[in-house]
């Protein structure tokens, strides 16, 4: 005769694991939570972003517009401000640009201006000619500056403008090496 215990009404057993998940989820839900609460406060540091005047202008060598030059104010070290660039299009003018953002930061600035043959739209050198199936072997001559090499470095500009908190409108006269 086999002997069977009488069965009582009592709420389903629950397995060793169930008890670990609903932990595991309460944890997650507090990780998740906590996460959320940092990406807050994090953005909650500098709600209003660095304010940007429209500056324009327009370049020029021995009077004549310099086209698809690259056009970069630096400010005196990078804890007052922002790089903003420019690029000119056929009548030498610019509109200048911060962390793609229109326009520039107030303050005094550092100029240089970038620009060579065969320049690409975007500012880069054009590939050469030459190449694995021709006689240059790979090796790009270096191609020419169309402004004196002078203008191309920030110590020896020579150029510095400042911002102002209103519409900036600059004339940069580049003088040719032969014009002194």
């Amino acid at each position: 005769m086999i002997f069977r215990a009488p069965k009582i009404n009592s709420p389903r057993r629950r397995s060793c694991r169930e008890p670990h998940r609903q932990s595991v989820s309460l944890e997650r839900l507090g990780g998740v939570i906590f996460g959320c609460l940092l990406i807050h406060l994090a953005g909650c540091g500098k709600s209003d972003p660095i304010a940007l005047y429209p500056t324009t202008g327009v370049v020029t060598l021995d009077g004549a517009p310099v086209s698809r030059a690259s056009v970069v104010f630096s400010p005196p070290n990078t804890a007052s401000g922002s790089v903003a660039t420019g690029l000119t299009d056929g009548s030498g003018r610019f509109a200048l640009a911060t962390a793609g953002r229109e326009g520039a930061a107030k303050g005094p600035y550092t100029v240089t201006v970038f620009a060579q043959e065969n320049a690409r739209p975007t500012g880069g050198p054009m590939p050469s000619a030459r190449g694995p199936s021709g006689d240059g072997l790979g090796i790009r001559s270096r191609p020419k500056l169309l402004v004196p090499e002078k203008y191309t470095i920030a110590e020896q500009s020579g150029l510095t403008f400042t911002i102002e908190p209103k519409r900036n409108n600059f004339e940069i006269k580049l003088v040719g090496e032969n014009r002194k």
